[in-house]
This record gives C-alpha cells, structure tokens and sequence, in this order.
C-alpha cells in the first residue's frame, strides 16, 4: 500500500514525544532501525 499523505518538512518530535512513539514500534529483527510495524494506540473508553 502507498502512502498517499503528503507531510511537512522539518517537522521534529521532542525527545519525550518520540519515546512514546517508540514503545509503539515493532522492529523486524533482521532488518532493524528501518523495517517496523506500529502498534495502534489502546482504545480508550
């Protein structure tokens, strides 16, 4: 599937904001750093 969003340049995430983003992902563990799935967030409610 393509990606069909276009996204802003230079858009950074804190340090803190990208550590919550990260327990979300799952890393393949032969191709690492840039193979990932991300986990959807819990619904809430």
């Amino acid at each position: 599937m393509a990606a069909t969003k276009l996204y802003r340049t230079g858009v950074t995430l804190s340090q803190q904001a990208m550590e919550l983003l990260e327990q979300r992902f799952d890393r393949d563990p032969v191709l690492g750093k840039w193979f990932l799935s991300i986990k959807p967030l819990a619904a809430s409610g």
